[in-house]
């Protein structure tokens, strides 16, 4: 994968891992999927 990928994953993870911690997991689990969906095709176009 490209450098500027793995950033995006690492980062995206982190802010999941760290919205998890403090909400739950439910919320947080719903807002990454949307979040991944909405921002992955602006990443592979």
């Amino acid at each position: 994968m490209e450098p500027i990928m793995w950033l995006v994953l690492i980062l995206a993870t982190a802010v999941c891992a760290y919205m998890a911690w403090n909400i739950g997991a439910n919320d947080v689990a719903n807002a990454c999927e949307e979040a991944a969906n909405a921002f992955l095709p602006i990443v592979f176009n």
